[in-house]
């Protein structure tokens, strides 16, 4: 999937916390809907799975939440070496390559976060969560791919893979 998720209703404020209510809700960067539809929807973890181990999570039908080895296979796909998709922290030297307008056509955006009560970083960082826990991020002044893990209860953006 090319844009990031955008399902699910709002929840009603940024200090709204994630329960597993049988209603898919994401949070929107300043509790502004037009950020949802320009940047996509921002999830707490446990959302996004749909409070299940389905790898399906929130996904549309035929589609599943990438896990950290399906991350790792792009990042190969675009040359960063296994040593470096195997690290921690900072790795590598290609996140232009996933960055909007980037050769792999990837669009990774750096679309912010959210957090109780509060957004932060748009246009400056860009978070993907991945199943199983831990997500990627990208910055607009850093050339590297971060692995990053934590944060489960904080909003950040999802994308689906083709099963």
């Amino acid at each position: 999937m090319k844009d990031n998720l955008n399902v699910g209703s709002k929840f009603p404020s940024l200090y709204s916390a994630a329960v597993d209510n049988g209603v898919v809700e994401k949070h929107c960067y300043d509790n502004n809907v037009g950020y949802c539809n320009a940047y996509g929807g921002y999830y707490p973890y446990y959302e996004m799975m749909n409070y299940s181990t389905d790898p399906k999570g929130i996904c549309p039908s035929g589609w599943h939440i990438p896990s950290d080895d399906e991350f790792k296979t792009l990042e190969l796909a675009i040359g960063m070496t296994q040593a470096e998709v195997d690290a921690g922290g900072a790795r590598g030297n290609k996140a232009g390559v996933l960055k909007t307008g980037g050769s792999s056509g990837f669009d990774f955006l750096v679309a912010g976060k959210t957090y109780y009560g509060g957004s932060g970083f748009l246009n400056s960082e860009g978070y993907i969560r991945i199943r199983g826990g831990g997500m990627r991020v990208v910055t607009s002044s850093l050339s590297s791919i971060f692995s990053q893990s934590g944060y489960d209860d904080r909003g950040k953006s999802a994308r689906c893979l083709l099963d």
